[in-house]
């Protein structure tokens, strides 16, 4: 999620039982709604935290949404001992960036662009970052599912290498 989507989290738009988050369109960025799943971490902080208000990241001190988490930020990559900020490293946005990284190696590029609430998925592209080591596991992979048909002999019998492959990539 962008941050300004995280800081405008309102717990009606939190679903626990199908352990998603609603985005309105007023609070995002291409101005379309879209409903996120979230993951068993996210789902146990999220459920964790004491309702406050009708926003779930409140300032503990007013009681109104949270606006902003620059000083937070800092504090935590100082802490971790993180260079941050624009010029000298880690910025929240990259934390993001990062995420859509690791999500378009784990899944095809709409899934990734829908959930990332791109409105194209050419936006999606500019995390798509293949590396040579990438590229290689992705052929070898792919030659080994399109041809595991060769590994059928003439009497219908699996061989050892067919066997091997349905193990690791859970095909049956």
């Amino acid at each position: 999620m962008r941050l300004s989507e995280i800081l405008k989290m309102r717990w009606k738009d939190i679903n626990f039982r199908l352990g998603t988050i609603r985005i309105p369109k007023e609070n995002s960025k291409s101005k379309k709604e879209r409903v996120i799943p979230i993951d068993s971490v996210i789902y146990n902080v999220l459920d964790s935290l004491a309702e406050k208000g009708k926003y779930v990241f409140v300032n503990d001190l007013t009681g109104k949404r949270r606006m902003d988490i620059r000083k937070a930020f800092k504090s935590a990559c100082k802490r971790a001992e993180i260079p941050h900020g624009r010029e000298k490293g880690l910025t929240f946005h990259d934390l993001r960036h990062l995420a859509a990284y690791r999500l378009v190696k784990l899944t095809d590029i709409v899934t990734a662009s829908k959930i990332l609430g791109h409105s194209d998925v050419k936006m999606t592209m500019r995390y798509v970052h293949p590396s040579d080591k990438d590229k290689k596991l992705a052929i070898e992979k792919s030659s080994e599912i399109l041809f595991q048909s060769r590994q059928f002999p003439v009497n219908g019998k699996k061989t050892t290498a067919l066997k091997e492959l349905e193990n690791r990539y859970k095909i049956n």
